[in-house]
């Protein structure tokens, strides 16, 4: 049995691997990290790279909410914006949080226009 030699990269050239002698043997990224980098970079950029953004992401995302609360049990959380209607993402939130849900409204990624229109017409008002 030929020994195995690990690769991460999509364009890794495995006819190479396969003639020196070797088996080739994909090693793909795990992470509970939803998946944001996806919708930030290219498709065809290296799985591990966009999964190490994700972990930064959803880190950051921690951080933000322990700066605001710093004990969030019982503390309903709500997501807005584009993102939220990705329910892998707010998952993934809600579990490294330890939430059982994290609430969305219907049309999240009309919240801020609708803030935005809500304090413009108070100013106008007064």
């Amino acid at each position: 049995m030929n020994k195995k030699i690990g690769f991460t990269c999509a364009y890794t050239p495995v006819p190479l691997i396969e003639a020196a002698g070797f088996s080739p043997y994909r090693v793909f990224p795990e992470t509970k990290a939803p998946d944001q980098a996806g919708h930030l970079l290219h498709d065809n950029l290296c799985p591990h790279v966009k999964k190490v953004l994700d972990r930064a992401l959803a880190a950051r995302t921690n951080s933000l909410v322990k700066r605001v609360a710093k004990n969030i049990d019982g503390l309903t959380v709500s997501m807005s914006g584009g993102v939220a209607r990705n329910k892998g993402v707010v998952k993934a939130i809600a579990e490294s949080m330890n939430l059982e849900k994290i609430n969305t409204p219907e049309n999240p990624d009309i919240i801020g226009a609708l803030g935005a229109a809500i304090i413009a017409f108070e100013k106008r008002m007064a």
